[in-house]
C-alpha cells in the first residue's frame, strides 16, 4: 500500500510523468533526495511504472474490444499467450476464470484480421470470440486514475506541475485520421461489430506467432485500456463538439521513430542520453523526434538545424544544464538510487505539455497497480444503453472517480467500463445505486476481474508491474 507522500508524488507524475525530481520536490515542499528514493522503492517493488505509449487513432487506427470464452482450465494458458503479442494489451481474466478479455490494436489490416478471423476461432481451447469496435472513448488513456487522485494536492501545486485543472484526456473519436474504413475483415459480423464464432475442432495454432504477411510491430505499447485495429471514419464532427484537434492524415512511423518508442516502453522517464543510446540518434536528435511525436513542435518552437537537446529545456519549470551530457550524474548527488536518467534531467521536449496532450502520436502514462491505491474489486462493466443517452451516460462514467476507462461500442452492450473499487460492497454500491440508476441504463453485466495478466505493456506478477522483456530499463533509465 502506498503511503501518503508516495500519492503526493504519484500524482505529480501523472500531471507530468517526466517532471524532474528537482522541479517536483520543489512543488510538494520535500527534498529532491526524498521524491528520488521513494519513486525509485515505488518503481522496485513494481507498483507503479511511467510507459511511453502510442495512441492508435493517431495513427488511424480503429480499436477493438475482444471477449474470448475458453474452455475450463485452459484460461490461463491463452491469457499468456495473448500477453506475449505486441498487439495485444489489457489482457484480464474474467467470469470466475472461464472468460478472457483483452484489448487488441494490430498495426494492419491483415493481423487484425489474421488474429480475430483466424487463429482465436481456430484455437482449440477456444469456444467463442465476441469482437467490438471502440465508436467513442469517453475517459482512458492518461485520464485514469485521474479523478481518483483529485485532491491529494492543491490546485496551486498542480498548476504549478503544469495542471489546467481538467483531465488530461479529453473526450474525442476513436480516430483522427480524416477518413478512414473498416474495410474486408474475415470476422462475419464486423459491421455490426459484435461477433460469436464457436471453436473449430482443429488443433490449436500459437496466438503469440506472427503472421508471415504481418507488418513488423515494435514493443510501443498502445493507449492505457485502449482496443485497436484498423483505421474507423473519425469526421464530420466538429471539433468544438469534440473537444479536440483535427488531424487530416495518419500518421506514419519512421524507423527512427519506432526504435525510440520502444526505448520509452520500457522507460518514459529515460534520458535524452540514455535515448540516443538506445537508438542510435543524438541527443538533439531524440529532443527533436520527441517533440514531434508528442505534437510540440509549434508549441516549443524547435526548429530543424538546431539542437533543443543541447539549451536550456523550452517546457516550463525548466532548470537543467544546456549540455545534456554534463547533465548526466550531476543533479543528485552521490546517492545511486537518486542518480541516473529517469526524469531527473530532460532536455528540450522532453516534458508533456497540456498543449501536446491533444494531438500527438505519443503521450506518457503512468502505469499502477489497483491494490497500491487500496482498490482490490476490480470488473468490467457491460451496459446496455438507450442509443439517445449513450453520450450522457459516458460522460456520467467518466467523471466517476472509480472508472478507469469508458468507451461507447458496437454490438448490444453498447458501452463498456472498467472500474475499480476498495472491496465488493463499494462496487456493489456503484454498479446498483450510481450507475445502474443513470437515465437510459437498460441493462449491466458486471464481469469481475480475477487476474490481470497484462496491462498497457507491463505484464503483471501477482500484484507487481514487471517489464515485458528482460534487460528491460529499472527506472533510472540504465539496463538492469
Amino acid at each position: 500500500m502506498l503511503e501518503a507522500e508516495d500519492v503526493r508524488i504519484l500524482r505529480a507524475l501523472q500531471i507530468d510523468p517526466r517532471v524532474s525530481f528537482a522541479t517536483a520536490a520543489g512543488v510538494l515542499g520535500v527534498s529532491e533526495l526524498t521524491v528520488a528514493r521513494r519513486y525509485r522503492r515505488m518503481h522496485r517493488a513494481g507498483w507503479v511504472r511511467v510507459v511511453g505509449v502510442v495512441d492508435p487513432g493517431a495513427l488511424g487506427q480503429s480499436q477493438w474490444l475482444v471477449r474470448l470464452s475458453c474452455r475450463p482450465g485452459s484460461v490461463t494458458a491463452i491469457a499468456e499467450s495473448l500477453a506475449q503479442r505486441d498487439d495485444v494489451s489489457w489482457v484480464a481474466l474474467t467470469a470466475a476464470g472461464s472468460e478472457v478479455t483483452c484489448a487488441v490494436h494490430s498495426r494492419s489490416q491483415e493481423e487484425r484480421d489474421d488474429l480475430l478471423g483466424r487463429r482465436l476461432p481456430r484455437a482449440a481451447a477456444v469456444l467463442g470470440v465476441r469482437a467490438a469496435v471502440q465508436l467513442r472513448k469517453f475517459t482512458g488513456g492518461r485520464g485514469h486514475y485521474w479523478n481518483a487522485l483529485n485532491g491529494v494536492l492543491t490546485a496551486e501545486q498542480e498548476a504549478a506541475l503544469g495542471s489546467t485543472g481538467k483531465s488530461p484526456y479529453a473526450e474525442r473519436p476513436i480516430t483522427r485520421s480524416g477518413r478512414a474504413s473498416l474495410g474486408p475483415t474475415s470476422v462475419s459480423a464486423a459491421s455490426r461489430g459484435s461477433t460469436s464464432l464457436s471453436a473449430a475442432s482443429l488443433d490449436a495454432t500459437p496466438l503469440s506467432a506472427t503472421p508471415p504477411s504481418a507488418t513488423p510491430l515494435s514493443a510501443a505499447p498502445l493507449s492505457a485500456a485502449s482496443h485497436g485495429a484498423t483505421p474507423l471514419s473519425a469526421t464530420s464532427l466538429s471539433r468544438a463538439s469534440r473537444g479536440t484537434k483535427s488531424v487530416s492524415a495518419a500518421r506514419t512511423l519512421t524507423a527512427a521513430e519506432e526504435k525510440l518508442i520502444a526505448a520509452l516502453a520500457e522507460d518514459g522517464r529515460a534520458s535524452l542520453v540514455d535515448l540516443a543510446a538506445a537508438t542510435g540518434l543524438t541527443p538533439g536528435q531524440v529532443s527533436r523526434r520527441l517533440q514531434s511525436l508528442l505534437g510540440e513542435e509549434t508549441s516549443t518552437g524547435a526548429k530543424e538545424g538546431t539542437d533543443p537537446g543541447a539549451r536550456e529545456d523550452a517546457g516550463p519549470g525548466a532548470r537543467e544544464s544546456a549540455d545534456p551530457d554534463a547533465r548526466e550524474g550531476t543533479r543528485e548527488g552521490s546517492d545511486p538510487d537518486a542518480r541516473g536518467g529517469s526524469g531527473a534531467r530532460e532536455g528540450a521536449g522532453a516534458r508533456q505539455s497540456a498543449s501536446a496532450r491533444e494531438g500527438g502520436v505519443l503521450y506518457f502514462d503512468v502505469e499502477v497497480v489497483p491494490a497500491a491505491l487500496g482498490y482490490h474489486a476490480r470488473a468490467g462493466l457491460h451496459l446496455r444503453v438507450h442509443p439517445g443517452r449513450v453520450v450522457e451516460v459516458g460522460r456520467a462514467l467518466a467523471s466517476m472517480p472509480e472508472v478507469a476507462f469508458a468507451a461507447a461500442i458496437s454490438g448490444p452492450d453498447n458501452l463498456h467500463a472498467v472500474v475499480h473499487c476498495r472491496d465488493l460492497d463499494e462496487l456493489f454500491e456503484l454498479t446498483t445505486g450510481r450507475i445502474g440508476a443513470l437515465p437510459g441504463v437498460d441493462g449491466l453485466e458486471v464481469s469481475p476481474i480475477t487476474r490481470q495478466v497484462k496491462q498497457i505493456v507491463a505484464r503483471v506478477d501477482g500484484e507487481r508491474l514487471t517489464t515485458s522483456r528482460p534487460g528491460a530499463a529499472d527506472g533510472r533509465g540504465r539496463p538492469r
